[in-house]
């Protein structure tokens, strides 16, 4: 059973939709599935108004296990002035975890919001910048264990990439899922 008997959203602890974004956010260890039912309920249980006045009130944290539910909301019935003040928390909050910091502005992207802050659209390219060398560091990964006997054109091509820009890479390959071939180009590295 996903929502329990004491927790399905009825009685006075449960009365504004502010309150079950509490309980979001008070329980980070619900799983996916416990946090979707409580997120329908919420939706279900009150009009867009109210649910709309609960996100813009949340809006000064969006790094909390409620924000994604927030971004939700803001997403469904958010007017105009709604991603103004999505657009002014950002800027308010630069240490916002990059996934969250993402979702956010993806929901600006279409509203011409980005381009009009120098803050946000930085931000907005070193994310995506972030994601495409993120895309192209499992890419590689992936040829490496597609082609074990083969890690030496990659590790040519390591050689010519600036001093500096090499541990990222490297980091960031690390974070992949590890097989024979991405194993053998990190050995075959530490010899160069």
């Amino acid at each position: 059973m996903i929502l329990q008997a004491d927790d399905e959203g009825q009685g006075p602890a449960f009365e504004t939709p502010g309150a079950m974004l509490d309980a979001l956010r008070d329980h980070p260890e619900w799983d996916e599935p416990r946090r979707e039912a409580w997120f329908d309920h919420l939706i279900a249980r009150f009009p867009p108004e109210e649910l709309i006045a609960a996100a813009r009130r949340r809006l000064g944290d969006l790094g909390g296990d409620d924000a994604e539910a927030v971004l939700r909301l803001i997403e469904a019935f958010g007017a105009p002035e709604v991603f103004q003040e999505l657009a002014a928390a950002l800027v308010a909050q630069p240490g916002l975890p990059p996934e969250r910091a993402w979702e956010a502005l993806s929901l600006l992207e279409a509203t011409g919001l980005i381009e009009e802050s120098p803050e946000l659209a930085e931000r907005w390219e070193e994310l995506n910048e972030v994601i495409d060398d993120e895309g192209s560091l499992a890419a590689l990964a992936e040829q490496l264990e597609e082609d074990p006997d083969g890690p030496w054109v990659p590790l040519q091509a390591l050689g010519g990439i600036e001093p500096e820009m090499r541990g990222p890479i490297i980091a960031g390959l690390g974070g992949q899922p590890t097989g024979p071939g991405l194993i053998e180009f990190l050995r075959l590295l530490a010899y160069t």
